[in-house]
């Protein structure tokens, strides 16, 4: 079966979380199923956007989603 969606990306953060306080991002793995492409980040190399595309045709795929989108780098000035 052929999905919809240009790029399937699937993703994952490992993070911190202080009691009572954001989720802090350690670094994200995210791999794009079509293409084969893995992004692979640190902290450090977070920005402010997600480093893959989230418009209207592609799909994102999380084992844990309110974890993940909690941790989506425009989450954190």
């Amino acid at each position: 079966m052929e999905l919809p969606f240009r790029q399937v990306w699937a993703s994952d953060f490992e993070f911190e979380a202080p009691p009572g306080e954001r989720q802090i991002p350690v670094c994200l793995v995210a791999h794009e199923l079509k293409s084969g492409q893995t992004i692979r980040l640190w902290q450090s190399d977070l920005g402010d956007r997600p480093p893959y595309d989230i418009g209207a045709d592609s799909l994102f795929v999380s084992y844990s989603a309110t974890a993940e989108l909690s941790c989506q780098p425009s989450a954190h000035p």
